[in-house]
Formats: structure tokens, sequence, C-alpha cells
């Protein structure tokens, strides 16, 4: 059994030959694998996280969810084989690009519990349009900063993934911190760069899709 990390460029992936792990390939494109642990605890998924990011600092990739495994290489070509042309697409969307992670939810004062289903009927839409007013705004400060900015599922938090230029990662993450700084109606955290994980498979799956 055999855990994949990855899908990189082909041309790119020489640079990884002392990383530790085993390089498969076909095509333009490299698949990243290594042994699969024996567990499956926190910490192998700690591990496996640290890998991908290590990974992701040095060449484009197309990140693998945690627990992805084959059989054996055998199998992996396989996959390199029958996804290879959707996953070429992707990694050209991606290519020179991070993701930073927008997270906002309204302070836990504000989490009073409601006295009847009226009121929290009311707390539900205020929410609602506190963060889509909120999405709004970060809307307008991405514009020509981000390649892309895709908003995640959930009702109760707003969160927003920014695919972003390598180069750029840190100057927006600035720009982000000082909008969240303005607001004390919501409690904001900026995370990242990390490997473009909800930008590798179609909608928004986080990780590669098989």
């Amino acid at each position: 059994m055999i855990t994949l990390y990855a899908v990189t460029w082909r041309a790119d992936a020489t640079t990884l030959y002392d990383s530790g792990l085993d390089l498969l390939a076909d095509g333009d494109l490299a698949m990243v694998v290594g042994s699969a642990p024996a567990t499956t605890t926190r910490e192998d998924a700690l591990s496996f996280g640290r890998t991908v990011e290590q990974i992701a600092s040095a060449v484009d990739v197309l990140p693998f969810r945690y627990g992805t495994t084959v059989a054996d290489a055998d199998e992996a070509r396989v996959l390199l084989r029958e996804h290879g042309s959707a996953w070429v697409a992707r990694l050209q969307k991606v290519e020179g690009c991070a993701e930073l992670a927008i997270r906002a939810v309204p302070p836990a004062a504000d989490e009073k519990r409601a006295q009847s289903g009226a009121e929290h009927l009311g707390k539900l839409v205020s929410r609602s349009r506190l963060l889509n007013a909120a999405e709004g705004e970060l809307g307008d400060l991405l514009t020509g900063r981000c390649r892309v900015v895709r908003r995640l599922a959930g009702h109760e938090e707003l969160k927003l993934s920014c695919l972003v230029e390598r180069a750029s990662a840190e100057p927006v993450r600035s720009v982000l911190q000082e909008w969240a700084s303005t607001r004390d109606d919501l409690v904001v955290s900026v995370t990242g760069p990390w490997a473009p994980y909800s930008f590798a498979a179609d909608g928004q799956d986080a990780g590669v899709a098989l």
C-alpha cells in the first residue's frame, strides 16, 4: 500500500529526488508517493500535511486528500493515465499559485440563545446579511489581487479560499489582515499560503478527486 501526496509536472519533479519520496511519471505528469503509514493518527495527518506543503514550496502541485492510498505503483500509474488530461488542465490553472484561507464569524458574545423561533430566525437573517456583506467587501478588496476567490460551503461562517500568485501571497495577506483589523463585528483569521487544496478538484472538494 502506498500513499499519494500530490501530482506535479514531470519536468519539475526532478527537484524532489532528495525528498525521500518516490516519483511515478506518465506523460507530462509525475505523482509523488510514499509508503502508507501503519496507523491513522492525528500526527500521521499532520505529517502528511507538512510533507505536501514542503513539496508545494518547491513545485506546482495538485495535492491529494489525507488518506488517499492505492495498492501499488502500477495502480498509481493507471490513475495517472486515466486522469492525466484533467490533471494537466487543473495544474495549468494553479500554476505559480498558492492558497490563502479566510474565515470570518461573528464574535461568540453574539451567540446568545434565542428565546423564540422568531428571534432565532431574525438572528439567522442578520448573520447571513453580515456574512454576505463581508463577502462583497472582500470580493472588491481582492479583485485584481487574486486569480480566483471561492466561497466554501457553510451558513454559520464565511470561508473563502483565494488562489494567489506565490510572490503576491504575503502582500495579499497583509491587505486582508488590515481589513480584518477594522471589523469589530467579525472574528477574522487569514491563514496560508498553503498548497492549493481548494482548487485541485472540480467544485468545492478539497484535494485531488479520483
